[in-house]
């Protein structure tokens, strides 16, 4: 009591689609989310994020200082471009260098791409460590991490999100923290056991509010509740992605000496994940069948009907520039009204803006970015 203990915090995360065209810049990072030093607590103190629920954390723990090192996050997109990467990185590396820490958190993401690297958020974790030795280090993770062996031998602690839409970052955070200075203070360190599934988990079907994924959480939480377990997290792994290692993963850890408990719960949520897994892959209608679809439900009265292209994410990185949707659109609409709101062209926008309101133009649309998915 009455020891200052340090605590460094920094923030890298980025979710990068590895079929995207546009790559995510420092720009990209500097316009969304950044933030260092004093800067942080006024950014990020009582949002719903994971350095949100740090700041909170660590207001109960007196004798901790913290230090707030770079925070950055980019919306998704394609791959990070390498010097973006390097220089995020590297200002965090300096930060924590010529310093004794007793505790690092790091709020990764677990689906970070990097030009040239094959495991970007291992490379992150390998860094640090390099440079803090054996201090302790904790993570907090997104629900869609691809998560490794190889990146749990690096961290004391990892805590993953349970909910998806993702509304418990800033409780995650929180708990990890608490975790990480529980293990700085007493050096007993937690004990993990992880399980690979068999696959990705499908996000369009996984929800945790409702259907067969929340009868797999609400298993975890359950079973979780056993007092010598410290966290039971089913990671759905990111498809887009496009790495050796990517996956889902059952990830449990529980106090000091208790191997075999983590191990029992982890092969039992594991057993109960691919209980639920079958009802976890639905066929999805191609465009035209969606279109289709969408005008009978329509033409029985129960409309307004929102058509997405589940695949075509901006939320998870992709151009939202494939033309099959518009193109179903085009072929079978008739005498409705239809919003065609997805195409993101800033360059046809801005022909538009300069044209001015009542001035027609000709522009291509769709298949801007690639033909891959889909002819112009």
């Amino acid at each position: 009591p009455g020891l200052m203990r340090r605590i460094a915090v920094a923030r890298f995360a980025h979710e990068g689609n590895s079929f995207a065209s546009i790559k995510a810049s420092i720009k990209d990072f500097r316009d969304f989310e950044w933030a260092a030093g004093e800067e942080v607590v006024p950014f990020y103190k009582g949002t719903a994020t994971e350095i949100g629920g740090v700041i909170d954390a660590l207001e109960r723990y007196p004798h901790w200082r913290p230090t707030y090192l770079r925070c950055a996050f980019a919306t998704p997109a394609g791959e990070m471009l390498r010097d973006a990467f390097e220089e995020i990185l590297g200002e965090i590396l300096e930060g924590l260098a010529g310093t004794r820490w007793d505790a690092v958190f790091l709020a990764q993401h677990g689906a970070m791409q990097v030009e040239g690297i094959d495991h970007a958020d291992l490379a992150i974790l390998q860094r640090v460590r390099a440079v803090i030795g054996d201090t302790p280090l904790g993570a907090s993770y997104d629900l869609h991490a691809n998560i490794t062996p190889a990146q749990l031998d690096l961290l004391d602690i990892a805590i993953g999100y349970k909910c998806h839409p993702h509304t418990d970052m800033a409780e995650t955070a929180a708990k990890a923290i608490e975790e990480l200075i529980g293990y700085a203070t007493s050096r007993r360190r937690p004990v993990f056991a992880y399980r690979r599934l068999p696959s990705f988990i499908p996000s369009v079907n996984a929800r945790t509010t409702d259907g067969p994924m929340a009868e797999a959480m609400a298993y975890a939480r359950g079973v979780a509740r056993r007092p010598e377990l410290i966290d039971v997290s089913i990671y759905q792994g990111y498809a887009y992605g496009d790495r050796s290692h990517a996956g889902g993963s059952v990830l449990v850890y529980a106090d000091h000496g208790q191997e075999d408990i983590a191990a029992a719960t982890a092969d039992s949520v594991l057993a109960e994940t691919l209980r639920i897994y079958p009802r976890l892959f639905v066929a999805m209608p191609d465009a035209r069948a969606g279109i289709a679809e969408a005008l009978r439900r329509i033409d029985s009265g129960s409309g307004p009907v929102a058509v997405i292209d589940t695949a075509d994410h901006p939320g998870a990185g992709a151009n939202a520039d494939t033309p099959g949707m518009l193109r179903a659109v085009l072929d079978q609409v008739r005498g409705h009204d239809v919003v065609f709101a997805f195409f993101w062209d800033p360059e046809t926008i801005a022909r538009a803006e300069s044209a001015g309101t009542g001035t027609t133009i000709d522009a291509e649309l769709g298949a801007r970015l690639t033909s891959a998915f889909g002819p112009k």
